[in-house]
């Protein structure tokens, strides 16, 4: 091999290790600006999501004869860069169903509060900055898919899918039409094959919020007990099951 073929190998294998390190760089460069991106503390939505949330609501069935006609929510939302969590209280006044919904025996005089606890993941979709995956909320949702993608910068849309079936069960409208006020519309929502005997529609519930500070969420809490005469705390155990803890003796 000549001097001039020694010197094109060396410049040849020069070449190689300066695109490989720009390779590098730019691979670098590109996950950094991607999670950045998903980071969902920079994502609008979610900027105007977090916080307390003061709820009025009401559930009709998909006639739209009123299920609940009143009944009360504490929301607390938690936004760090990857996660979201999302704490519910919900206050039902007496009456049958609160018990059946979580299938316990609970007397039809007493008032119930629900918390349930939800975590979401960021999916990390460039196409939809800010979308969520959910945990599923306990051993009844098992076989849901739950997703948040915002839509614009202050409402998103809320789907849940049934994984067997492959059939959307909720679609829900979060909006945050101004910074301290939050409207939720859920639909819940009849299978396929159930629409022509029962219509699309197999419930509709509203939610209007006001925010709250940290400070006033035990004071509303307390309110909304006396309020709806709540006699028990329904929680999930280590096994996402629901239980029941009484405020009043039995």
């Amino acid at each position: 091999m000549n001097t001039t073929q020694l010197q094109n190998t060396d410049l040849h294998k020069k070449l190689i290790v300066r695109f490989r390190i720009i390779l590098i760089f730019l691979t670098f460069a590109g996950m950094s600006f991607i999670g950045n991106a998903e980071d969902l503390q920079t994502v609008p939505f979610w900027q105007a999501q977090q916080g307390h949330w003061l709820s009025e609501n009401t559930y009709m069935d998909g006639k739209y004869n009123r299920k609940i006609a009143h009944y009360g929510t504490i929301f607390s939302i938690n936004v760090d860069a990857e996660e979201a969590t999302v704490v519910e209280r919900k206050f039902y006044p007496p009456g049958h169903f609160p018990g059946s919904a979580v299938g316990l025996e609970i007397p039809e005089t007493m008032g119930v509060q629900l918390i349930q606890i939800t975590k979401a993941k960021t999916i990390g979709s460039e196409d939809a900055p800010g979308s969520v995956l959910f945990a599923p909320l306990n051993a009844y949702t098992a076989n849901s898919e739950d997703r948040i993608q915002p839509v614009t910068d202050s409402a998103a849309l809320f789907t849940s899918t049934n994984t067997s079936s492959n059939q959307l069960t909720y679609q829900m409208l979060i909006t945050l039409p101004s910074p301290n006020t939050r409207i939720v519309v859920n639909l819940g929502l009849n299978q396929q094959d159930k629409i022509y005997e029962l219509g699309p529609l197999r419930g509709v519930s509203v939610f209007s919020a006001v925010r709250i500070e940290l400070s006033d969420v035990d004071k509303e809490q307390k309110l909304l007990r006396e309020r709806y005469n709540t006699g028990v705390v329904v929680t999930t155990d280590e096994d996402g099951k629901f239980k029941a803890t009484w405020l009043t003796k039995q």
